[in-house]
């Protein structure tokens, strides 16, 4: 007699209860498992990615706001200092074009919230590659208003500038003539006679 035929007893067909294998898992519940894990690790990559920008933007606010305050104080950092970007494009007498430029300006009467901006690149190019913060920071000075925008760039894991720029609006200043003397009127177009 074989193990079979121990199992089969008469009346009933098929194994006892505690001999049955278990009931086979549908292969839609394992697809659907594993849909729901590559969703959640792509939303939770997204979410640890945008906090980490996050983080590096708040870092990059107070960095600039820390520069501005310095640069108000002191002026720009001389070139060989470590703040700046292995690859910052600028000459000291670049520098010293733009301390000239900005001095007449004086210090700003009002300076408006920093806001940044942090992005990866990726390029052929190793300069235009890797993670970049543009801060912005309006101000107001006593006869324009104007702004600065630092780059700042991540080199061997530290943020160094990379790039600024100092902007003013054209206002007129306080010698121009009121804008009534200075307006043309048809009468200057077309001549005395004509526009009577």
């Amino acid at each position: 007699m074989t193990d079979d035929d121990n199992n089969k007893r008469p009346g009933r067909e098929g194994p006892a209860p505690y001999e049955s294998e278990p009931p086979k898992k549908s292969k839609k519940l394992w697809i659907g498992l594993a849909i729901a894990a590559v969703v959640t690790l792509l939303v939770g990559s997204c979410a640890w990615t945008f906090g980490g920008l996050w983080r590096d933007s708040l870092e990059r606010q107070t960095a600039s706001q820390e520069f501005i305050a310095a640069y108000n104080e002191s002026g720009l950092p001389p070139l060989g200092d470590t703040i700046y970007h292995s690859d910052f494009g600028a000459t000291q007498e670049d520098l010293d074009r733009i301390a000239d430029f900005a001095r007449p300006l004086g210090e700003a009467v009002e300076t408006g919230p920093t806001s940044c901006n942090v992005s990866v690149r990726a390029d052929t190019n190793p300069d235009l590659s890797g993670k970049l913060a543009t801060c912005e920071t309006p101000m107001v000075f006593e006869e324009t208003n104007g702004g600065i925008t630092l780059v700042w760039k991540l080199e061997d894991k530290m943020w160094k500038l990379y790039f600024f720029h100092i902007g003013v609006e054209e206002t007129p200043s306080a010698e121009t003539a009121p804008p009534e003397e200075n307006a043309i009127s048809a009468r200057d177009i077309l001549g005395k006679d004509e526009a009577d």
